[in-house]
């Protein structure tokens, strides 16, 4: 999916207000150069991905909401997926009730990667920007801005590795202005 505007999308018990993309176990989905605003659902207010690889480089990412469930997750983005890449993406003004107001990451057996992005007044109940789970996965955190995002719980990352998970590299990383209640 490249060089599309996805706005404005309403959608009540499904996933995936502005992209929804269930590819299957073998399948990749590459998300490039998209403007996906004003969309709301749960979960995954802006997009929905299951793939096993699902990449996300240069998309603005802004106003997204996922809300009215106990499966309100990802605000802008939820990805479940071995392989999750996020680069050079700007994820603004979304909101989700529970987890990860920027984006939910459910990663298993893989690698889960957020390069280079900025991560703007976001607000969630876990993890303002990402909530991240992670089994018998690599996580990198690298190089992000994250200003001014709020949660209820935690006000920037949520993080969540099994004791198998291989490696976790965080670092170069901007933390400015985040609140968290809890």
């Amino acid at each position: 999916v490249e060089g599309l505007t996805l706005r404005k999308g309403l959608i009540w018990y499904h996933p995936g207000g502005g992209l929804y993309a269930v590819v299957g176990t073998l399948g990749t989905v590459t998300v490039n150069r998209n403007r996906i605003e004003n969309n709301t659902t749960y979960p995954g207010g802006g997009v929905f991905i299951s793939a096993s690889t699902a990449t996300l480089p240069n998309n603005s990412i802004t106003g997204n909401t996922s809300s009215s469930s106990s499966d309100c997750a990802g605000g802008g983005v939820y990805l479940a997926a071995t392989t999750a890449t996020l680069i050079n993406n700007s994820l603004m003004d979304n909101m989700s009730c529970y987890y990860g107001g920027g984006v939910c990451i459910i990663s298993s057996f893989g690698s889960v990667t957020l390069f280079n992005n900025i991560m703007w007044h976001n607000s969630g109940g876990y993890g303002s920007v990402a909530y991240i789970v992670a089994v018998k996965s690599d996580v990198e955190i690298i190089g992000n801005n994250y200003v001014l995002n709020s949660g209820h719980h935690l006000g920037a990352i949520y993080l969540d590795l099994d004791s198998e998970s291989n490696s976790t590299n965080l670092y170069n990383n901007l933390f400015l202005g985040n609140i968290g209640y809890d």
